[in-house]
């Protein structure tokens, strides 16, 4: 029954949705995306992109005979991932080039960048704990009070990933810190470039 409980905490915390949730709290209370369309295009590049790579998934691994099993699978959502960010960077770009709806681009991106090299590289970066933790960065960092309810998710998230032995405390705690790292950061070469 516990290991039932954990894996329903992963599934209902995969970041796709931990960021459509956090772009409807962003919309509701006006803040960054302000239109329909920067919604719509938020959920778009950020939350489906991500999901079409899981779904495509089976159809590479026919075709090419590349990309077999879970690894396959999530280095194929990572691909869509970028792939989205950097759409939506671009899109914005041209419609409505806002600091603060480019931050949250660029902070997926360079998150998203991160956890790519770190998976080349060996170190199995949890997209999960940086998927929970963004959210609650950019939450906190426009003023939200629903940040608190991310925070909860965030150790019922890291809590399920030990206990399924999806992760390493490492690479928990690094997935976690990436978020609140990059965003002053972006933010930073936001404000002086």
């Amino acid at each position: 029954m516990k290991h039932l409980f954990y894996k329903t905490i992963r599934i209902l915390t995969i970041p796709p949705i931990t960021a459509c949730l956090t772009f409807l709290v962003l919309f509701f209370h006006q803040k960054v995306l302000i239109t329909l369309s920067d919604l719509l295009l938020a959920v778009c590049t950020i939350s489906i992109f991500p999901i079409l790579g899981y779904v495509i998934h089976p159809l590479i691994v026919k075709h090419t005979g590349k990309y077999k099993g879970r690894e396959g699978q999530r280095s194929i959502a990572m691909y869509f991932c970028l792939i989205g960010y950097i759409v939506g960077i671009a899109t914005t770009l041209y419609t409505n080039p806002s600091d603060n709806i480019l931050l949250v681009y660029l902070g997926y991106l360079s998150t998203g960048i991160t956890i790519f090299i770190s998976n080349v590289f060996g170190f199995k970066l949890s997209g999960h704990a940086v998927g929970i933790a963004g959210p609650v960065a950019l939450l906190f960092y426009f003023g939200q009070f629903e940040w608190m309810i991310g925070f909860v998710l965030m150790f019922f998230v890291i809590l399920s990933s030990l206990k399924m032995k999806r992760h390493r405390p490492s690479e928990l705690l690094v997935g976690v810190l990436l978020p609140f790292l990059f965003l002053p950061i972006v933010n930073y070469f936001l404000l002086h470039f």
